[in-house]
């Protein structure tokens, strides 16, 4: 991708303290697994990242998901109830929202795209460019839309899954990259 610059950061999830609230969830094998039953939020933030500027991409495998399950990715986070967050369902539409003091502010309308998976087993490349105010966001390489706000400038990445109020949802993370950006590609 045009752009892109030195790798900043590496995570091959071997090591849990790097990220919050796991509970039940694990990370082993290389992987970050969230899990929730019907109608539950589970989010995991990155403990040491800061980030403002930069490229970040990482695979989410679909284990168990369908219909209005979702997961994503939570960016320029500031705590557990501030980020934006990019979100994919299991219907196969993304769409997202910035998360103030746990108010939703939608960015982008939900819309459906053949690069997000209908349901699991699958997996997707989920990545944000991210320079000033401009978020550029894509999946498996594919450039989806652009969101524009300047409320958070910087902070750290997370992920996250929600069970619709009537399935259990499992997903799990792996090969987060973070790459410096140059803001002219």
């Amino acid at each position: 991708m045009p752009g892109l610059g030195e790798i900043l950061y590496t995570d091959n999830f071997t090591d849990p303290a790097l990220w919050s609230d796991l509970g039940t969830d694990s990370v082993r094998d290389g992987r970050l697994t969230l899990a929730a039953s019907p109608g539950v939020y589970q989010t995991s933030l990155h403990q040491e990242l800061l980030v403002s500027d930069f490229y970040a991409e990482i695979t989410a495998h679909l284990s168990l998901c369908r219909g209005a399950d979702e997961y994503g990715l939570l960016v320029r986070a500031a705590s557990p109830t501030t980020y934006y967050r990019f979100t994919l369902n299991c219907n196969g539409e993304i769409n997202a929202d910035r998360i103030l003091n746990s108010a939703r502010t939608p960015l982008q309308l939900p819309f459906t795209t053949i690069d997000a998976p209908h349901g699991g087993p699958s997996e997707v490349k989920i990545a944000v460019w991210a320079v000033g105010r401009e978020m550029r966001f894509f999946l498996n390489g594919h450039y989806q839309f652009t969101a524009d706000d300047p409320v958070m400038p910087n902070g750290t990445l997370g992920v996250f899954v929600r069970a619709s109020e009537d399935s259990p949802i499992t997903i799990s993370f792996s090969n987060l990259v973070v790459r410096a950006v140059n803001p002219n590609p």
